[in-house]
């Protein structure tokens, strides 16, 4: 439609619609106007008739340009979707977070309830219950932080549809040195095995996955079935072994990690930071929290009488043993160590790791305290967890990631799919490099 040689003419009054023009530019009937009843002479009638097609026509060319975004809130892109499955205390939110990560559209899972209450009070997620009967998965509008509490395994392919990235870390029993290593015929599988069906059917995929797990996953039936999903919704994936040695923390916690997208993520040179000695992650401990961190004293002699060789850390060691869910249970492994340890020994001034305690040490021996643990694992100084029991502490720490090493990870990740804000992306190659550095 050419409107060449438009004049703008003078504004009509408020409120003035003429039924002889439609905004999209197309000309009606012009109306017939009888003066003798007063109405307006028809060549003025006929002047703001052109003026208004005029108008309609400018309105109706400004709508054929192509629409420019403002800058400003305007112009924001809409959030990311994550879902963190088996969520746990949130290790991986915080190194989403840590990654540079921008706000998110956040959906955690998890079936444990102490989890649940820590990732609550820590996140303030609003938590929903009864997954399977309320069907939330079909409301239009839902919360921006939400925890669900729910078995995976029993929700349908709707509920994990439309996220733009998964991260989780399954449960590890399946698949570890010490366990039964049933893999799919662990129940504690089956959630992982419901998310690697339903991948390649869902109608809109994560574009990026970030997986954590011990290194016997990696030789599993379980490891196949996801491959085979991921290479069926069309990802491409890397997996590498790191340990947390590697970004400065005295912990041999190796573990297994996957990442897939479509795009293409550049995995190398991670780590190289050099290790750090345990009392840079010791904290004051209060007398009164003291009592809780003792080893029984009957273990310790039994320990000495059999010759027993715990693994025991001082202020100057450069390793530790794995912190598993089970720490602090007093035991004796099939491999001759204990399952207690690492223990601190807070008289012991080399870091010889594997050795008796003789008895003038039992009253300076404890176990490392949650925060400790947390420091260990590469959570940051600020995060502690609620109030409940030190072992339950223990037990949920022992269950989690390190977060280091996976914001490591994350921030390469985010990166290849565009997400990561300009500021991260400016300092991520400073940033890598002191990992092991526990954080202000």
């Amino acid at each position: 439609m050419s409107c060449i040689g438009w004049v703008p003419s003078p504004a009509l009054p408020v409120g003035h619609r003429s039924p002889a023009w439609r905004l999209d530019g197309h000309r009606a009937a012009a109306p017939r106007h009888d003066t003798s009843a007063g109405m307006q002479p028809a060549g003025m009638e006929v002047s703001r008739t052109r003026s208004l097609a005029a108008l309609a026509c400018a309105l109706a060319w400004a709508r054929s340009r192509p629409e420019r975004r403002r800058a400003g809130p305007s112009s924001a892109r809409r959030a990311l979707r994550v879902h963190e499955f088996f969520s746990g205390v949130g290790g991986l939110r915080l190194a989403f977070q840590a990654a540079g990560g921008r706000s998110a559209r956040w959906r955690a899972y998890e079936v444990d309830e102490a989890c649940c209450q820590a990732y609550r009070q820590l996140y303030h997620s609003r938590q929903l219950g009864g997954v399977r009967q309320a069907e939330p998965w079909k409301s239009i509008v839902r919360p921006e932080d939400e925890l669900w509490r729910c078995s995976i395994d029993k929700l349908p392919d709707a509920a994990f549809e439309k996220a733009d990235l998964w991260i989780m870390s399954p449960p590890c029993q399946p698949f570890t040195r010490t366990g039964h290593r049933l893999d799919v015929k662990d129940p504690r599988c089956r959630a992982l095995l419901r998310l690697v069906e339903a991948l390649p059917k869902l109608r809109v995929k994560p574009k990026g996955i970030l997986l954590e797990n011990v290194p016997g996953f990696q030789n599993s039936e379980a490891h196949k079935r996801l491959c085979a999903a991921l290479r069926e919704a069309g990802l491409e994936w890397q997996e590498l072994l790191l340990d947390p040695r590697s970004f400065g923390f005295p912990n041999t916690r190796q573990r297994f990690y996957l990442v897939a997208t479509a795009a293409e993520v550049d995995l190398e040179e991670l780590g190289g930071v050099p290790v750090r000695p345990v009392k840079d992650f010791l904290r004051p401990v209060a007398p009164e929290d003291l009592e809780a961190l003792r080893v029984p004293r009957q273990f310790l002699q039994e320990a000495h009488e059999e010759k027993w060789q715990l693994d025991v850390a001082t202020g100057e060691s450069l390793a530790t043993k794995t912190f598993t869910s089970s720490y602090g249970k007093v035991g004796y492994g099939a491999e001759g160590l204990s399952k207690a340890g690492p223990l601190l020994d807070m008289l012991g001034k080399d870091g010889k790791r594997f050795r008796s305690l003789p008895p003038e040490h039992w009253d300076h021996v404890r176990y490392f305290a949650p925060e400790e643990l947390a420091l260990l694992m590469g959570f940051p100084n600020a995060f502690a967890l609620p109030e409940m029991s030190t072992r339950t502490q223990w037990r949920l720490l022992g269950n989690s990631v390190n977060v280091a090493v996976v914001t490591a990870l994350l921030r390469r990740l985010l990166r290849a799919l565009g997400e990561a804000p300009e500021a991260a992306e400016a300092a991520a190659s400073a940033a890598e490099r002191p990992l092991g550095r526990v954080s202000a």
